[in-house]
Protein backbone atom coordinates (compact mmCIF):
# COMPACT_ATOMS: atom_id res chain seq x y z
CA UNK A 1 0.00 0.00 0.00
CA UNK A 2 1.17 3.53 -0.73
CA UNK A 3 0.35 6.18 1.84
CA UNK A 4 -0.52 9.46 0.12
CA UNK A 5 1.32 12.58 1.20
CA UNK A 6 -0.79 15.00 3.18
CA UNK A 7 -3.66 12.60 3.67
CA UNK A 8 -4.90 9.49 5.34
CA UNK A 9 -5.63 6.11 3.91
CA UNK A 10 -3.55 4.66 1.11
CA UNK A 11 -3.34 3.46 -2.45
CA UNK A 12 -2.75 0.06 -3.98
CA UNK A 13 -1.04 -0.68 -7.29
CA UNK A 14 -2.13 -3.87 -8.99
CA UNK A 15 -2.38 -5.41 -12.46
CA UNK A 16 -5.31 -4.11 -14.50
CA UNK A 17 -8.34 -6.36 -14.93
CA UNK A 18 -11.06 -6.51 -17.57
CA UNK A 19 -13.45 -4.75 -15.21
CA UNK A 20 -11.04 -1.76 -15.10
CA UNK A 21 -11.24 -0.88 -18.80
CA UNK A 22 -13.92 1.83 -18.47
CA UNK A 23 -12.12 3.51 -15.56
CA UNK A 24 -8.83 3.47 -17.50
CA UNK A 25 -10.55 5.06 -20.50
CA UNK A 26 -12.01 7.74 -18.20
CA UNK A 27 -8.53 8.51 -16.81
CA UNK A 28 -6.94 8.83 -20.24
CA UNK A 29 -9.75 10.68 -22.07
CA UNK A 30 -9.36 14.15 -20.46
CA UNK A 31 -5.60 14.14 -21.08
CA UNK A 32 -6.18 13.03 -24.69
CA UNK A 33 -8.73 15.82 -25.24
CA UNK A 34 -6.13 18.33 -24.02
CA UNK A 35 -3.55 16.90 -26.42
CA UNK A 36 -1.38 15.68 -23.52
CA UNK A 37 -1.74 11.98 -24.37
CA UNK A 38 -2.74 9.91 -27.34
CA UNK A 39 -6.35 8.78 -27.16
CA UNK A 40 -6.90 5.07 -26.58
CA UNK A 41 -9.92 3.08 -27.68
CA UNK A 42 -11.59 0.37 -25.66
CA UNK A 43 -10.22 -2.16 -28.14
CA UNK A 44 -6.66 -0.86 -27.64
CA UNK A 45 -6.98 -0.94 -23.84
CA UNK A 46 -8.39 -4.47 -23.89
CA UNK A 47 -5.64 -5.65 -26.27
CA UNK A 48 -2.96 -4.23 -23.98
CA UNK A 49 -4.60 -5.06 -20.66
CA UNK A 50 -1.82 -7.45 -19.61
CA UNK A 51 0.72 -4.60 -19.83
CA UNK A 52 -1.25 -2.21 -17.59
CA UNK A 53 -1.18 -1.48 -13.87
CA UNK A 54 -3.77 0.55 -11.97
CA UNK A 55 -3.54 2.54 -8.75
CA UNK A 56 -6.62 2.28 -6.55
CA UNK A 57 -7.94 3.90 -3.41
CA UNK A 58 -8.80 1.57 -0.52
CA UNK A 59 -12.41 1.56 -1.75
CA UNK A 60 -11.22 0.08 -5.06
CA UNK A 61 -11.79 3.17 -7.21
CA UNK A 62 -9.12 3.60 -9.86
CA UNK A 63 -7.09 6.82 -9.67
CA UNK A 64 -4.09 6.04 -11.87
CA UNK A 65 -2.81 3.77 -14.60
CA UNK A 66 0.29 3.04 -16.62
CA UNK A 67 1.64 0.27 -18.76
CA UNK A 68 4.82 -1.34 -20.00
CA UNK A 69 4.91 -2.24 -23.69
CA UNK A 70 7.69 -4.67 -24.61
CA UNK A 71 9.58 -4.48 -27.88
CA UNK A 72 11.68 -7.32 -29.33
CA UNK A 73 14.96 -5.39 -29.13
CA UNK A 74 15.50 -5.46 -25.34
CA UNK A 75 13.46 -2.25 -24.93
CA UNK A 76 10.23 -1.41 -23.09
CA UNK A 77 8.06 1.69 -23.26
CA UNK A 78 6.04 3.24 -20.46
CA UNK A 79 2.60 3.90 -21.96
CA UNK A 80 -0.78 5.30 -20.92
CA UNK A 81 0.53 6.90 -17.72
CA UNK A 82 -2.32 8.91 -16.20
CA UNK A 83 -3.38 10.01 -12.71
CA UNK A 84 -6.77 11.41 -11.75
CA UNK A 85 -6.30 15.22 -11.58
CA UNK A 86 -7.75 15.23 -8.04
CA UNK A 87 -4.97 12.84 -6.95
CA UNK A 88 -2.04 14.60 -8.64
CA UNK A 89 0.85 15.71 -6.46
CA UNK A 90 0.61 12.71 -4.16
CA UNK A 91 3.32 10.64 -5.78
CA UNK A 92 1.13 8.18 -7.65
CA UNK A 93 2.67 8.85 -11.07
CA UNK A 94 6.15 8.36 -9.66
CA UNK A 95 5.09 5.17 -7.89
CA UNK A 96 3.57 3.80 -11.07
CA UNK A 97 6.77 4.59 -12.99
CA UNK A 98 8.81 2.89 -10.24
CA UNK A 99 6.68 -0.26 -10.43
CA UNK A 100 6.87 -0.31 -14.22
CA UNK A 101 10.67 0.05 -14.10
CA UNK A 102 10.91 -2.81 -11.59
CA UNK A 103 8.76 -4.92 -13.91
CA UNK A 104 11.09 -3.99 -16.77
CA UNK A 105 14.14 -5.01 -14.73
CA UNK A 106 12.53 -8.30 -13.70
CA UNK A 107 11.95 -9.08 -17.36
CA UNK A 108 15.60 -8.39 -18.15
CA UNK A 109 14.88 -5.36 -20.33
CA UNK A 110 17.93 -3.20 -21.06
CA UNK A 111 16.23 0.15 -21.73
CA UNK A 112 12.94 1.61 -20.57
CA UNK A 113 11.73 4.69 -22.41
CA UNK A 114 8.77 7.03 -22.71
CA UNK A 115 7.61 9.76 -25.02
CA UNK A 116 6.40 12.63 -22.88
CA UNK A 117 5.44 16.28 -22.78
CA UNK A 118 6.84 16.43 -19.24
CA UNK A 119 10.48 15.30 -19.43
CA UNK A 120 11.21 16.88 -16.02
CA UNK A 121 8.84 14.40 -14.37
CA UNK A 122 10.87 11.52 -15.80
CA UNK A 123 14.23 13.23 -15.17
CA UNK A 124 13.35 13.23 -11.48
CA UNK A 125 13.11 9.45 -11.73
CA UNK A 126 16.48 8.85 -13.38
CA UNK A 127 15.48 9.13 -17.05
CA UNK A 128 17.53 11.16 -19.54
CA UNK A 129 16.44 12.92 -22.72
CA UNK A 130 17.49 11.09 -25.87
CA UNK A 131 16.79 11.40 -29.60
CA UNK A 132 13.45 9.94 -30.65
CA UNK A 133 15.28 8.24 -33.49
CA UNK A 134 16.73 5.86 -30.86
CA UNK A 135 13.34 4.09 -30.88
CA UNK A 136 12.44 3.12 -34.46
CA UNK A 137 10.18 0.40 -33.05
CA UNK A 138 7.97 3.11 -31.51
CA UNK A 139 7.82 4.94 -34.82
CA UNK A 140 6.76 1.74 -36.56
CA UNK A 141 4.16 0.86 -33.91
CA UNK A 142 2.47 4.21 -33.25
CA UNK A 143 4.03 7.35 -34.70
CA UNK A 144 3.62 6.67 -38.40
CA UNK A 145 -0.20 6.66 -38.04
CA UNK A 146 -0.46 9.49 -35.49
CA UNK A 147 -2.41 12.59 -36.52
CA UNK A 148 0.17 14.76 -34.70
CA UNK A 149 3.16 13.21 -36.44
CA UNK A 150 4.32 16.41 -38.12
CA UNK A 151 3.77 18.61 -35.08
CA UNK A 152 4.54 16.28 -32.17
CA UNK A 153 6.18 17.97 -29.20
CA UNK A 154 6.87 14.82 -27.19
CA UNK A 155 10.37 14.26 -25.90
CA UNK A 156 11.96 10.82 -25.72
CA UNK A 157 13.40 9.90 -22.33
CA UNK A 158 15.24 6.70 -21.48
CA UNK A 159 16.46 4.83 -18.44
CA UNK A 160 19.17 2.22 -19.00
CA UNK A 161 18.43 -0.58 -16.59
CA UNK A 162 21.28 -1.95 -14.49
CA UNK A 163 22.44 -5.53 -14.83
CA UNK A 164 25.23 -7.60 -13.42
CA UNK A 165 28.24 -8.12 -15.75
CA UNK A 166 26.98 -11.52 -16.92
CA UNK A 167 23.51 -10.15 -17.64
CA UNK A 168 22.04 -12.44 -14.98
CA UNK A 169 19.65 -11.69 -12.19
CA UNK A 170 19.62 -13.60 -8.94
CA UNK A 171 16.67 -15.27 -7.31
CA UNK A 172 15.97 -17.55 -4.42
CA UNK A 173 14.00 -20.74 -4.93
CA UNK A 174 12.10 -22.44 -2.17
CA UNK A 175 11.60 -26.18 -2.39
Amino acid sequence: MIAPRGGTGGYWIRPALGKDVEAILQLIAPYARQGLMLPRSETEIRAGLAELLVATRPDGSIVGCGGLRLYPDDTAEIVSLAVDPKERGRGLGGRLVGRLRRRSQALGVGRTFALTLDPDFFAGRGFQATPRSDFPEKEAADCRLCTRRGSCQEVAVVHVESRDPAGLTSCTLSV
